[in-house]
């Protein structure tokens, strides 16, 4: 019987591998339509940020001439008003921005449930081994 345990060893290592060589392919494949889904997504967040842009460069112009003038009426110099609307954006513009930089970062991107799925499968296979390894010196 010791003989028969000795010749299915190497067919299970052989199976083993064939079947991890299996759910690393399709890992990989989820992996691939994960990463392709959430480029898609965020494609078309960045159509509607550029359209969005465009719409607004419009009416932060009007804003700003109509800020300007507001302030220039209140007895404040035209260039002193100019800097401070032309400032009060700079801020807004940098607020901004790093909330977009954030929301579009490579960790959002990420196929966060397939690396999941692939530290499960580790872990499952890594159990599966030391059990083995118990089984075998028992």
């Amino acid at each position: 019987m010791a003989t028969t345990n000795l010749n299915t060893v190497p067919a299970l290592i052989a199976r083993l591998l064939r079947e991890a060589q299996g759910l690393l392919l399709t890992e990989i494949a989820m992996a691939r339509k994960e990463v392709a889904k959430n480029l898609s997504v965020a494609g078309a967040g960045l159509v509607f940020v550029v359209a969005a842009l465009l719409f607004a460069l419009v009416a932060i112009h009007a804003l700003a001439v109509a800020a300007v003038v507001a302030l220039f009426e209140l007895g404040m110099p035209m260039g002193w008003a100019a800097l401070f609307v032309c400032t009060a954006f700079a801020i807004l513009a940098t607020i901004f921005g790093i909330m977009a930089k954030r929301r579009l970062s490579m960790r959002a991107l990420a196929p966060s449930r397939t690396i999941d799925s692939l530290k499960t499968n580790f872990e499952i296979l890594e159990e599966t081994i030391h059990a083995d390894r118990q089984h075998d010196k028992a």
